[in-house]
């Protein structure tokens, strides 16, 4: 077994010898009293030259400049000494818009007034600054320093109520005589109780009562003023204070903000991000939890993950749909540029179909349009790729045509107007089939012209419904259009009008059967009527103005020869002006879309 260490013995340190000598002579202006430097980084500011230390000083602003007298006794020694005085007034003007420091207030008080929040009477924490006493009072000082307006005749005694009634000449004067202010807890405005019982003790030893009270006015008058001059800078520091609050917070909310991205691209959601960014980043923006001034902890974002996550899936879902409205206003107009080439194909062929409104929106729901139209985004879609549907053409609008009829059929059948003598013949071609959307009754039109009114069925999709069918991204894109497509359902009401007995009458004047007479019959005859205010109508608008319900009935006549021919010039004229495609060139060997006057005579002009 080895022997065991011996022990040592620890000595303990030696302490420093203090040097009995005098210690050396500080510069001159740093006083030295009985200080004593613990702290070698502070023993250096004893041998600084004074211009230094005051030149350090003059950098600080006044609230800093306090709180490093407050900091040490070394510190305090050397501001409070009498030549470090124009140090605390040059700071002060340092400061916007400070009043000066008023009479009766050193430098290093008038600082602890405007910038430390403690109490003058007790050293609490007190905001609330009464500028007229230069005072500070806590809500315990408060009560004991200051006597309400009411409570002032309690509080003096008998001699001193006398001189306080004999100092106030009236009422206006008592405001300038003793300095008032407002204090939170009365109703009255509240003397400060030292400073009213000096001044009355003052007034009874003055001896010209009169001269002791003008120089209170101007005391007093001096302080409401100083009073104000601060209130006011009190203000005006509040609201830099509030925006230089606002812009921390904004920053914060900022850093805070960027870091959320920053993680959020780490786990893959860099796409959505830069779809955010370009809409003001509005949905992290309302999560509570990221709008936030405060840097992002791991803690925070812990908490926040499954929220942000499940917010940036909608975002996906809203950025992947957004991408798909935009691939389809592309192909939108690839489409518009050959669906009217493919549409004026078909109308010269069959003219009759600028009656019903087709239109490139029609087309863009076939089935064969549509699967051009949602390709996937890598595949180039080209006018080429929709005009070689121009073979099937003739079956696409046959079936749309054919939709449409059908769904115009229903209301026709469901209203039961048709006469049985009727029967063979389509109900949509008769000549009292009239149509309106809603209880809507300036709208009343026939077949097929009613199917070309953007405010019947061509209407915005409906609402969210439970008898409706959900429309899906594409076809929303698609009812947006103007014009827009045909459609029917339950929120565009279809309605069929009953004929009135002026619908009658008009149609018995022409010498036809009403059960019976169709709308091309009508046409043949190439009549006009007359209603009430002299007025020629065709056959169709005088049918359309009578089945108006609110109209006078009767009036109605059968114009004259020379009213007819008088009616069909002005008519010829309005068509002549109008944009209506109704002109086909007769000399062309491939059949022409029908065009407006304006196009037709440029037609001729070139042939």
């Amino acid at each position: 077994m080895p022997p065991l260490p011996k022990k040592v013995k620890m000595e303990k340190p030696r302490a420093r010898s203090r040097a009995k000598s005098q210690p050396k002579k500080a510069k001159a202006g740093l006083p030295r009293g009985d200080l004593l430097i613990t702290d070698g980084r502070l023993a250096s500011i004893l041998i600084m030259p004074a211009d230094i230390v005051r030149e350090i000083c003059l950098c600080l602003h006044p609230r800093d400049l306090l709180s490093l007298c407050r900091t040490a006794k070394l510190f305090h020694g050397i501001l409070m000494y009498r030549d470090f005085a124009p140090v605390w007034r040059d700071c002060l003007k340092q400061v916007d818009g400070l009043p000066q420091c008023p009479p009766g207030l050193i430098e290093p008080a008038y600082v602890s007034l405007l910038f430390s929040p403690t109490c003058t009477g007790c050293g609490k924490r007190a905001t609330s600054v009464y500028w007229v006493w230069f005072a500070r009072f806590c809500a315990a000082c408060k009560q004991s320093k200051v006597v309400s307006d009411e409570a002032v005749a309690k509080f003096l005694t008998d001699t001193q109520r006398e001189s306080f009634e004999d100092l106030k000449v009236d009422e206006d004067d008592e405001a300038e005589v003793f300095a008032q202010a407002k204090v939170s807890g009365y109703k009255r405005p509240c003397y400060l109780k030292l400073d009213l019982l000096q001044v009355l003790a003052a007034y009874r030893e003055a001896t010209d009562k009169n001269e002791f009270r003008q120089e209170r006015f101007r005391v007093v008058s001096q302080c409401e003023q100083f009073a104000a001059e601060c209130q006011d800078w009190q203000e005006e520091e509040r609201q830099i204070q509030k925006e230089e609050k606002e812009i921390r917070e904004a920053n914060l909310k900022a850093l805070r903000l960027y870091q959320v991205m920053e993680r959020l691209c780490a786990l893959g959601w860099s796409a959505e991000i830069d779809y955010l960014r370009e809409r003001g980043l509005y949905a992290l923006k309302n999560i509570k939890a990221v709008c936030v001034p405060k840097e992002l902890t791991n803690n925070a974002w812990s908490k926040m993950r499954a929220e942000v996550v499940q917010c940036m899936t909608n975002v996906q879902t809203e950025r992947l749909q957004h991408e798909f409205q935009m691939l389809l206003k592309r192909r939108y107009a690839v489409l518009v540029d050959a669906g009217n080439e493919l549409l004026d194909r078909q109308f010269a062929k069959r003219p009759e179909l600028l009656a019903y409104g087709l239109n490139t929106a029609d087309l863009a729901l076939q089935n064969e349009f549509r699967a051009i139209m949602c390709r996937p985004s890598d595949v180039e879609i080209a006018r080429s790729d929709f005009l070689a549907l121009d073979d099937r053409m003739d079956v696409i609008v046959e079936r749309w045509e054919t939709y449409i009829q059908k769904h115009l059929r229903k209301p026709v059948v469901k209203a039961a107007m048709v006469s049985p003598r009727a029967a063979g013949i389509d109900p949509l071609n008769l000549a009292t089939t009239i149509f309106k959307f809603g209880k809507s009754d300036q709208y009343c039109n026939f077949f097929p012209f009613f199917t070309a009114f953007n405010c019947s069925l061509r209407t915005a999709p409906p609402g969210p419904r439970g008898s409706l069918r959900v429309l899906s991204p594409y076809e929303r894109f698609v009812f947006e259009k103007d014009p827009g497509p045909f459609r029917h359902t339950g929120f565009a009401t279809t309605r069929v009008v009953k004929p009135s007995p002026d619908v009658l009458a008009i149609i018995e004047m022409a010498g036809q059967d009403p059960d019976t007479v169709t709308a091309a019959e009508m046409d043949a005859l190439d009549l006009r009527w007359v209603d009430s205010k002299n007025e020629v109508h065709k056959w169709r608008d005088a049918i359309a103005a009578a089945s108006v319900e609110n109209r006078t009935p009767g009036g109605w006549r059968l114009a004259t020869p020379e009213e007819s021919v008088k009616a069909k010039e002005i008519e010829f004229r309005h068509l002549q002006e109008s944009d209506c495609r109704l002109w086909r060139c007769n000399q062309c060997s491939e059949p022409q879309a029908p065009m407006s006057w304006v196009h037709a005579e440029e037609h001729l002009h070139i042939k």
